[in-house]
């Protein structure tokens, strides 16, 4: 949501932020009021918003009820698929009067995610995982914007089961044997994956791991549900699917 306030050209507007909004730089000097899971309802209420946006996550329904009881406007959307991501991007910029820059953002996502698809689409698609963090091993699951993401980029993913980000032990990553590994645990780690994954025994077994294709993502775009979405892919793509020179 902090991306897309900014994207939209409506940053100065912003009066508070989770801890986890740091892109675009200018986001980090708006005051922080808690986590995604840990909203502070005490800070944001002294900020005095007029309006709270926020995706709809691990807080559930109560912010957005106590919000609303204060006579605050809310907006929690679901953002589980790239179309839903289009969809905010559109709907906020309406709610915050910049209706033309959103449907603009909208568009310019659908047409990146084309061009990705022209250049992918008739690729056999490459099994792979998405992992979020090693300690333990998570990874996107079915049903989640990151498992359409590695679809988008020309992927399969290995992970079918589980929920959205489920818990893998070495054993069932060994068993799922993916060709690809993506790590996206965002900077959470100093040691690049190919130290990461030795570090949990047997996993050097893995095919990825004998062909060398252990990838880091050089940015956060494919872990944010925002408007630089099509980037994300189309950096896994590039993983998945490299151009012969």
């Amino acid at each position: 949501m902090t991306e897309t306030v900014f994207a939209l050209g409506r940053g100065a507007w912003l009066v508070g932020r989770s801890r986890f909004c740091d892109y675009p730089k200018e986001a980090l000097a708006v005051p922080e009021v808690g986590g995604f899971a840990d909203p502070s309802l005490e800070k944001i209420l002294a900020l005095r918003p007029t309006l709270v946006c926020g995706e709809r996550g691990p807080a559930g329904p109560d912010l957005p009820a106590a919000l609303e009881r204060e006579h605050i406007a809310t907006y929690f959307p679901a953002l589980v698929g790239i179309a839903d991501i289009e969809a905010m991007i559109e709907e906020l910029g309406a709610k915050l009067d910049a209706r033309d820059r959103g449907k603009a953002i909208a568009d310019g996502v659908r047409d990146e995610l084309t061009a990705i698809h022209t250049r992918v689409g008739g690729a056999a698609p490459v099994r792979v995982v998405f992992l979020f963090d090693w300690k333990p091993l998570v990874a996107a699951g079915p049903k989640s914007f990151p498992d359409e993401v590695l679809t988008l980029a020309g992927g399969e993913n290995v992970v079918t089961s589980g929920g959205q980000y489920p818990r893998l032990g070495p054993e069932g990553l060994l068993a799922l044997d993916p060709e690809v590994v993506v790590d996206g645990s965002a900077g959470a780690y100093a040691e690049p994956p190919d130290v990461l994954l030795r570090q949990t025994p047997g996993l050097e077994a893995l095919r990825a791991a004998k062909s060398g294709r252990l990838y880091r993502l050089a940015s956060t775009a494919a872990l944010r549900p925002g408007p630089r979405i099509a980037q994300g892919v189309a950096e896994i793509a590039a993983f998945l699917h490299p151009v012969t020179p």
